[in-house]
């Protein structure tokens, strides 16, 4: 079966996602991933609300026949936030401009929408909203006032002016529910701009719990918080967003390590930038957590292990070994912690081709217990198969079987349908041993294997009920 997403890309179900995802081209830029985004919340949230897209309910300063396109700005803009009404490009930009302009044709294919649209993706946000303002007192009503409504007022924030956008946000907020998260964050931004703290934290604090942009939202107050001096709210609503909620970003977490470092508790500050690091080691808020790290003890034993793991998953082998063996030098000898960290040093050894080394660090591990020995028996048989050492990979692999004695009952191990599973030496391996191999033939897995019916069955139905 073919999924089709209103034309911008064909993806079949059996198809992996993997390949998928090497085999197509990226739908955005990161330029553009923020104005998509909202050019496509605005559009499903017009069509909903169509009963209420009329001017007569926009009650709003700037929306006069005789002053469309009013709007004065007499506050500085942030200059990390400011868009300039008119942006230069080059000519790449501009191809990416076009692309996703594109996308969104059919559903601005009237007068002057289309050419809004191109303003508006090519960074001309004074352009833009007067476009969308004149379209919007041209129609009256229909199932595109509001969203042309709502990017017009963006583009103007864009645009850096703040007056009266902030008000006609807010107002835009009550009128039109579906997209009132965006309005109050925008109305926010434009207040902060202007330099109303209150106001701006008034708005910011009407962005709901479920929006996609509460965590911003709350970062943006706890900014402001600690701007005018009140240090400990600020720290207040981010230990609730990072902890309690759970719902934190790594740039949540960043601020919070940057303000209790502020509100001199270093440790604190110490524990939330280790959190920034293991979320993501090579973004730029990672980096800034480094200063932070460098002031105090640095990370501990077990931090390292986690920093590890995350580096083998991003196959950044040489920071891999570089944490894990520090890890594993900061555990006891016997420890849980420590096999998992040779075995992590074991692994990436494989994965950089180095198996002799990586055969040195799953011998030491089969010391552990558990599933460390279960894994260091395996990942090492798998070596020794590899080096040829076929005695050495038949004794490991035994290590998985729980040997054969008098009064333990007969046990059934499954098995997909696979080539090696069927080889005369596993059936018979398993006979000596007291089970019972069975090989259930090939798509039963779904509804024969332990795996698929009792632990990924809940997941499976949860997604497709999503989709």
């Amino acid at each position: 079966m073919d999924l089709v997403f209103q034309g911008f890309f064909v993806m079949s179900w059996t198809d992996s996602w993997r390949s998928f995802r090497r085999g197509s081209v990226p739908l955005l830029d990161y330029r553009c991933m923020n104005r998509f985004v909202i050019v496509t919340i605005a559009l499903c949230a017009g069509a909903c609300s169509s009963s209420q897209s009329t001017v007569d309910s926009l009650p709003t300063k700037r929306l006069d026949p005789a002053n469309a396109s009013a709007g004065a700005d007499a506050a500085k803009p942030d200059p990390d936030s400011q868009r300039s009404g008119t942006q230069p490009k080059g000519d790449k930009d501009d191809a990416l401009s076009d692309s996703q302009t594109s996308r969104w044709r059919p559903y601005f294919d009237i007068a002057p929408l289309d050419t809004a649209l191109d303003a508006f993706h090519a960074g001309r946000n004074s352009e833009a909203a007067r476009l969308f303002e004149t379209y919007v007192l041209e129609k009256k009503n229909g199932p595109r006032i509001l969203p042309a409504r709502f990017l017009s007022l963006l583009a103007w924030h864009d645009a850096g002016i703040t007056d009266p956008t902030a008000q006609d946000l807010a107002t835009l907020a009550e009128t039109w529910p579906l997209l009132n998260d965006y309005a109050y964050f925008y109305s926010g931004s434009a207040h902060q701009r202007a330099g109303r703290t209150k106001e701006a934290l008034s708005a910011f604090e009407k962005v709901p719990t479920e929006s996609s942009l509460y965590a911003r939202a709350i970062e943006k107050r706890a900014r402001l918080l600690a701007k005018t001096n009140r240090l400990k709210e600020a720290l207040q609503i981010l230990k609730e967003l990072t902890l309690k909620e759970k719902r934190g970003r790594q740039e949540s977490w960043l601020l919070r390590a940057q303000l209790l470092l502020r509100a001199d508790k270093p440790n604190a500050a110490r524990r939330a930038a280790v959190e920034v690091m293991l979320r993501n080691p090579l973004s730029q808020s990672a980096k800034s957590s480094e200063t932070i790290l460098s002031q105090g003890k640095g990370l501990s034993a077990r931090d390292q292990l986690r920093l590890g793991k995350t580096y083998m998953k991003q196959q950044l082998h040489p920071k891999a070994l570089k944490a894990l063996k520090v890890a594993a030098e900061g555990f006891p000898r016997a420890s849980k912690e420590r096999c998992e960290a040779l075995l992590g040093i074991g692994k990436t050894y494989e994965k950089m081709k180095k198996r002799k080394k990586a055969w040195t660090l799953y011998n030491r591990a089969l010391g552990c217990k558990g599933e460390a020995r279960a894994l260091a028996t395996f990942w090492g048989a798998k070596n020794r198969l590899r080096a040829g050492a076929l005695d050495e990979a038949n004794q490991l692999l035994k290590a998985h079987l729980e040997e054969w004695r008098e009064g333990r009952d007969w046990r059934i191990v499954f098995a997909d349908d696979f080539r090696a599973h069927k080889t005369e030496n596993v059936f018979a391996l398993c006979w000596s041993r007291g089970y019972v191999l069975i090989v259930h033939g090939g798509g039963a897995t779904p509804v024969a294997q332990t795996p698929d019916t009792d632990l990924n069955e809940e997941v499976r139905r949860i997604y497709g009920n999503k989709e």
